[in-house]
């Protein structure tokens, strides 16, 4: 129930999750080879005051016969989640443009998980940094190679670690 509160990618954040002093940046892909992953500006893995800062990068299979849909994730999380958390997790789907009432919008099409990677941004990881911008760039947005990126992957359980006992923002 902390996750939830430290969601602020629906409001436009850097990244999607944002506590006291870390933050989590996920990125999903259906793509049939995940090579890369599209970062929409420079802010989003510059960990200033958010150290650590974690990239996961969520692989997706997309389909119409097996695997959960849209509303079938949305279900299973608001069945779990403590009433006032629930308000803040449907306030952030509304935000993001999610309406219960659009569920049959979403009901054709079906994500099995292929795989998470996960990835500690600091020093020497694949990216760039406001500090490095020249003058008058005003907008950037990339795409970084996940081989760049494999020597900074850690495992699920340094994540586990990294956001234990955090507090959102």
């Amino acid at each position: 129930n902390q996750v939830v509160p430290a969601w602020r990618g629906c409001k436009k954040a850097q990244q999607d999750f944002q506590f006291a002093d870390r933050a989590l940046e996920v990125k999903t892909s259906r793509a049939t080879i995940l090579d890369r992953v599209s970062i929409s500006s420079v802010q989003q893995l510059d960990e200033d005051g958010m150290a650590p800062l974690v990239l996961s990068v969520v692989h997706v299979h997309a389909n119409e016969t097996s695997g959960e849909t849209l509303p079938e994730m949305v279900k299973s999380l608001r069945a779990v989640l403590l009433d006032d958390v629930l308000d803040l997790l449907d306030e952030g789907l509304v935000e993001v443009g999610y309406l219960d009432e659009h569920e049959k919008k979403y009901e054709k099409t079906r994500y099995q998980l292929n795989d998470v990677m996960h990835h500690e941004v600091k020093d020497g990881f694949p990216r760039l940094l406001r500090e490095d911008l020249p003058d008058g760039v005003k907008k950037v947005r990339y795409e970084i190679s996940l081989d760049a990126a494999r020597d900074f992957r850690i495992d699920e359980k340094a994540v586990h670690e990294i956001f234990e006992g955090v507090k959102s923002a």
